[in-house]
């Protein structure tokens, strides 16, 4: 009787540590905007944003959808989001990476949806939005500016348990 437990409680731990050993499938939030303004293109997203020659970085719309997705550039003004987690929010604020106080804000001034498009990866949820946004443009105490830019979001939910 006693070897028949023993023998039920390894199968049991064994059990537990093998779906505990799972992966675990993290949601991704990932967003961004690319514009003209001027001679300079504008890009940003969650994280940074860089001004830079009209033609570099070679950024397409979709790249900014990426979590993985980590502007850089060796040519152009950086600037570190003060605030990455708060989205699409009606004003945001960057700092310039190396001028410390040196600010850029941008205002939303219009919004249009230009597409929706929603799906299922197994039984996680999946949208990628596209935008049409206006900003008004701020750096430091320079006159304003506006800018239109495209904006993509995506959300990739958690299966809120095994995804298999």
């Amino acid at each position: 009787m006693i070897v028949r437990i023993a023998a039920c409680t390894a199968v049991l731990i064994a059990a537990m540590i093998t779906d505990m050993a799972q992966p675990a499938s993290a949601g991704i939030w990932a967003w961004g905007c690319m514009g003209k303004l001027g001679k300079e293109r504008v890009i940003f997203d969650r994280n940074t944003l860089i001004v830079t020659d009209s033609e570099k970085p070679k950024v397409k719309l979709q790249d900014l959808a990426s979590s993985g997705s980590n502007l850089e550039t060796d040519d152009g003004a950086t600037f570190n989001a003060l605030d990455g987690n708060g989205g699409f929010e009606k004003t945001m604020r960057f700092e310039k990476n190396d001028e410390r106080g040196k600010k850029l804000t941008l205002t939303e001034t219009a919004s249009r949806t230009t597409s929706i498009r929603n799906g299922h990866v197994g039984k996680r949820e999946e949208s990628t939005t596209k935008f049409l946004k206006t900003y008004r443009y701020v750096l430091d105490k320079t006159p304003e500016r506006t800018i239109k830019m495209q904006c993509i979001e995506y959300v990739l939910t958690t299966c809120g348990g095994p995804c298999s």
